[in-house]
Order: C-alpha cells, then structure tokens, then sequence
C-alpha cells in the first residue's frame, strides 16, 4: 500500500511539473509573440524611436531613426545621446533627465539632432524613463514644418515690410524727401549702406543720395557722395547700367573691391565702409532706367541671398515710382512758377499801356471836334477793347495772387441789400440790350456781412456777366440772396443753355470754356470768383440742367452782431488769403 502510494505521488508530481513546464513554454511563446509584435509596430512606426540606459548609451533603435539620422542600425547603436544631440541642447538634457526620473514623468519638446553628413534635423521628442531604468523616446522629423511656418513668417514679414515701403515712400512729392525717405527705410532693415545713383540721360548717372546705418560715418557717406566717378571705368552702379538688370554679390573679397575702386580716394573709401556683401537694383518706370540703388551690408553676419535681392528689387519698384512722381511734381512746380512768374510780368507790362489807350480814347472822344464828335464809333470800340483787355489783366493778376497766397482782404462791415443793387445796376444796360430780364429775390431781412465790398462786388459781377452771356434773347436771370444759420447765401439763376454734367465738376478750371471757341472769354472769372469766396471762409458751387439753366450759388460769413463786433482796428486789418487750389 504505501509503495503504490508513494508512486501515485510521484506520478502526480510528475504530472505537475509536466503542466507547469507546457504553461512556461506558451507564456514564454506568448511573450516572444508580444515582443516580435511590439518590435514591428516599433519598426513600421513612423516615428523615430530610441532606447538608452540612464547613463546615454542606445540600446535600441528602429529603422525611421535610422534613416533619419543617416546612420546603419549598427553604427547608431555604437552611438550615445550626446553624440546626436545638437551641443547646444546638452545642457537642455542634465535637466529633462532629472524631471524624468521623478515617477510617471513624460516629457515633450523640440530638439535638435545632429545627422552622420553634419547636418541638423529639428525634431519634436517624447521621452519617459521606464521602470526597469532605461530611457525611451520617440522623435518626429518636424524640419520641413518649421521650413514652412518660417517661409510663412518670412512672406508675411515681406509683405509686411513691402506695405510699410510703400507707404513711406508715398507720404512726400518732395524729390529730395523721397530721396531720403528710401535710403533711411533701407539702412533701418536692409543694410548698412544705400547709394542711390539717378540716370541723367541714357549712359551717364549721377550720385544724389549716400544713407549709412551709423551715425558715425557721416563724413564718409559725404566723400562718398561726392567722389568724382568715372562712368567709362568700373563701379558700384555700372553692372545694372549696362544690363537694366539687378545684381548680387554674396561675398565680397578685398580683390573685389580693389576692382572697383577708381583712385587711391575711393579705394580708402570703400576699404573703410568694409562692404561684406552687394546688391545693385536698377530703378525703372515702364523699361526706362531712371536710376540705380546700390545696397551695402558691412556686416559679416548679413550676407545677401536670392530671397533677400527678390524683396529688394520689389522696393526699388515702388522706390522708382515714387522718385518719378516726385520728379514730376517738382517739374510741374517749376512750370507753374514760371507761367505764374509770365503771367505776371505780362499783366503787370499791359497794364500800363491799356491804361494809356484808355486815357487817350477817353481823351479823343471828349475834345474832338465836330465831325469826330459826329463818328464816336472808333473811339468807343478803342476804349471797350481796351476796358476789356483791362479786366483781363486784372483777371490774370488775381488768379496768380490767388495761387501764390498773397490775395488781400480787406475786412468790413458790409450791407448785403445794397451790395447786391451795386453790383446788379451796371449790368442792366448790357442785360437790356439782349432783351434779357434782371429780377432781383432778396429776402425781408439780410444780415450784413463781413468782407471786402469791393472783390465781393467783383464775384456778383463776374456772376452775373456770365449768367448775361449765356442766356438767350428774351430769357432771365434772378439775383438772390437770403439767410442762412450764420452766414449769407447768394444766387445768380440764370434761364440759358445750362452746362453738360461731364463739364461741371471743371467749371471753377482756369481757362475752362463750357462752349469751346465762342468767344466769351478766356476762363478767368469763375476760378477768380471762387478764390475770393473762398479766401472769405465761404463756399462756392453750380448747378445745372442742359437746355434748362444754370444756378451759382456762394457763401459768405454773416458779420456779427453790433456787442459782438471787433474794434474798428480789427475790422479793417488787411489779411492774406491762403490759396485755393
């Protein structure tokens, strides 16, 4: 009995250890299964993944490691993490490790990893510390998402940049200004130096404008400004002169420099400014070079690439129409002072020989004798040219003291009522002799007014002469005036051949004619009219239907109230008008 005991236990034993041997093999089958599986997710992971003991040493990598590092599996593995970690990252490292090491620690951030070809890779790394002491990260390649959000940076920055240029370079029509303005917005974000060079005829350039960064080389930006050049020789501007096309040089060399130096001078000149890298960009209107922009960077860290000559080339476009427009408006200041500075001498030079003619017509008509007396018609068709041509001159002399800012104002209490019957009584004969009826529309009650009875004369009449010249036989023109908050408001209405709308807006134009080669004038009365309303602080305007008639209408200030007047001396000060444009 007790052997077959004895045997049953030891069969169950036998048995035991059987089973416990089977569940081994599947658990160790199972976990060889869970590890070659963990291994190909790890391999097919499109993330880098690394495996190092605390001390730095990878034990472990996957192929997207490799591949993104450029190493063979077995070169990485003989690698630590300092050696692919960027130097200026390590000691990033000493810090991230002793915040992993606390439990259930995980850490996330941008590193920078060093490939086998020297590059570097930006990364984004998640690590944690395992239990069993090793260290474990995954890394993503974000290069190309840091290329592109920088691109994106660099193109808002340009475009940033570009808006402010152009702004900038529209704030003055001064050419000197613009000038400036281009060289000090270059200086501040683009270089070290700006030399502009403005073409004077289509192979010759003259240096107008040298800028520098520093405030220190002011008197070398001077020499530079104002050395001689050689056109025929090599320099600065020459390249884009001869090609219309910019130019960069990355790299500047002493050689480089010598090549373009033309005398001992501006060879000093150039080795002082200790120009690192070029650009020149040409400054052209519609394919017609009017100048040349050199930029100059004396900082070895700023050299010139391809995206910075792009940008620059974009100012000096915008640059180059605001040095024609500035060029434009000086010409056009020029003419206009010199047809002013004409005008004037002419009218002034007329003046004294119509009021000859005048005197001695006048003359003529009162002492001849019989048989003149009986033929009046030569003498009174003399003395109407010569009135006309009087008021001509006048014409002309106001309109150029108008624009220069000079027309005079003497203020004073003026009666409305009979400021309108000064200036409509002389018209009546002309209006009469075309059959054209003058009513007047005043109201009941017509504050003075404050102003120059004698230009304010000189706005009815000019008025009311136009209104007569274009108003047919039998027709009629209506003289107004009425109150208006503080202020007088005036109108001449008229029953002629109206303006056409595309005319309107050019009424008030020197010289504009609403019926071209008519002969009723030369366009003087109506800009003269409204420099006087406006040098008053009033307003002036038209309105019109074709076919139908014409209404001017103006303003001008009511005077005020006998406790609120100023003194006498106050009143009757002379005050210059500003000029209205």
């Amino acid at each position: 009995m007790l052997r077959f005991a004895v045997s049953a236990a030891t069969v169950v034993v036998a048995f035991v250890v059987v089973y416990l041997l089977a569940v081994a093999r599947r658990a160790r089958r199972a976990a060889e299964t869970l590890m070659a599986r963990q291994r190909d997710l790890i391999e097919l992971a499109p993330d880098a993944f690394f495996l190092a003991d605390l001390d730095g040493r990878l034990v472990d990598v996957n192929q997207c490691a490799c591949r993104m590092l450029g190493y063979e599996r077995e070169e990485l593995l003989a690698k630590t993490v300092a050696d692919i970690l960027h130097p200026e990252d390590m000691p990033r490292l000493a810090m991230v490790r002793a915040a992993l090491l606390s439990p259930g620690k995980a850490n996330t951030g941008e590193w920078r990893h060093r490939r086998k070809d020297g590059t570097v890779v930006t990364v984004e790394v998640s690590s944690n510390i395992l239990p069993g002491g090793r260290w474990q990260a995954f890394a993503r390649d974000i290069t190309e998402r840091k290329r592109a959000v920088a691109e994106r940076k660099r193109i808002e920055d340009e475009q940033r940049f570009l808006a402010e240029a152009g702004a900038l370079l529209a704030t003055s029509l001064d050419y000197e200004q613009t000038l400036t303005t281009l060289g000090q917005l270059m200086v501040r974000d683009f270089a070290d130096w700006c030399i502009v060079d403005v073409v004077e005829d289509a192979h010759r350039a003259k240096r107008v404008k040298v800028v520098s960064a520093r405030p220190d080389p002011a008197r070398l930006g001077a020499a530079l400004e104002q050395l001689r050049i050689d056109r025929r020789l090599p320099h600065l501007a020459r390249p884009v002169l001869e090609t219309r096309r910019p130019y960069l040089m990355e790299r500047v060399t002493p050689e480089t420099i010598a090549s373009f130096a033309q005398s001992e001078e501006h060879l000093h000149v150039l080795r002082t400014i200790d120009p690192q890298s070029i650009m020149g960009l040409p400054l052209a209107i519609r394919g017609q070079l009017i100048g040349v922009l050199i930029l100059v960077s004396a900082t070895p860290a700023r050299t010139y690439g391809p995206d910075d000559l792009r940008l620059a080339d974009a100012v000096a476009e915008l640059a180059a129409f605001a040095i024609e427009h500035g060029r434009l408006y000086e010409t056009a200041l020029r003419a206009t002072q010199l047809r002013d500075e004409v005008l004037g001498v002419v009218a002034h030079d007329l003046r004294n020989p119509a009021a000859t003619i005048i005197m001695q017509a006048t003359a003529m008509k009162r002492r001849g004798g019989e048989p003149e007396r009986r033929n009046q018609k030569p003498v009174e068709s003399i003395l109407r040219t010569a009135r006309r041509m009087n008021r001509l001159i006048d014409d002309l002399l106001d309109v150029t003291l108008i624009e220069a800012g000079q027309l005079r104002i003497n203020y004073a209490r003026v009666a409305t009522r009979q400021l309108i019957l000064d200036a409509v009584e002389p018209q009546r004969t002309l209006a009469s002799s075309g059959a054209i009826d003058l009513k007047l529309q005043l109201a009941d009650e017509l504050p003075d007014v404050r102003g120059d009875q004698h230009r304010l004369t000189q706005v009815l009449e000019n008025l009311i002469g136009n209104a007569i010249k274009f108003t047919p036989i039998e027709g009629r023109i209506t003289i107004g005036a009425a109150s208006r908050d503080s202020e007088v408001l005036f109108w001449v209405a008229d029953t002629g051949s109206g303006i056409a709308p595309d005319g309107l807006p050019h009424v008030f134009d020197r010289f504009w004619q609403a019926v071209k080669g008519a002969h009723h004038g030369v366009g003087l009365g109506l800009p003269v009219a409204r420099g006087i309303v406006e040098a008053h602080g009033g307003r002036i305007w038209v309105e019109s239907i074709l076919g139908r008639g014409t209404i001017f209408f103006f303003t001008v200030p009511a005077a005020l109230t006998a406790a609120a007047q100023p003194s006498e001396t106050e009143t009757e000060t002379e005050t210059e008008a500003e000029a209205v444009h």
